[in-house]
């Protein structure tokens, strides 16, 4: 038995296709622009949850990718994000999530050709608070590690990997 479809529109006036299963389980939602013909965004979601699993929003022109985030398919929360450059091809930045506490546990910036790393953050799993950044050399190698004291938001320099 194939998956059903069904077109539909919000409460907007929008084009929304979405994908059942066998079951007649949500699995896919698709929104569409104003235009009704360029897409968007696209989710998809577990059929057992009913949780979203992901969820990609494009550009105006509905083909190139804006950003794209995971969820959790047992609790909902967001575990990942990924930013991508206006060419929808660079990454931008990254962003991830504890999929219980749903804070997040770490941004990795990267440089403009939207494949080396500029810098990573770290942060505590349990509270959000940052504790850590880590920054690179265009060649991938450590150029600084900064530590966080989370009680006061200080933070002072490792020098071992310092350029000063």
């Amino acid at each position: 038995m194939k998956n059903i479809i069904k077109e539909t529109t919000d409460k907007y006036g929008y084009r929304v296709v979405v994908e059942l299963n066998q079951n007649n389980q949500l699995i896919k939602q698709t929104q569409y622009n104003p235009d009704g013909k360029t897409i968007w965004y696209i989710n998809e979601y577990d059929p057992q949850t009913g949780h979203p699993t992901k969820q990609t929003e494009f550009k105006s022109d509905g083909q190139t990718i804006d950003y794209i985030e995971e969820f959790n398919p047992e609790t909902g929360n967001k575990i990942k994000k990924t930013e991508f450059h206006p060419d929808g091809v660079g990454i931008d930045w990254i962003e991830e999530y504890d999929p219980q506490t749903g804070n997040k546990t770490k941004q990795t910036e990267f440089k403009s050709d939207g494949q080396t790393i500029d810098y990573i953050e770290e942060f505590n799993p349990e509270t959000g608070k940052i504790i850590q950044d880590i920054f690179y050399n265009p060649d991938g190698s450590i150029r600084s590690i900064e530590e966080y004291d989370e009680d006061d938001d200080d933070h002072e320099c490792n020098c071992e990997y310092c350029d000063q």
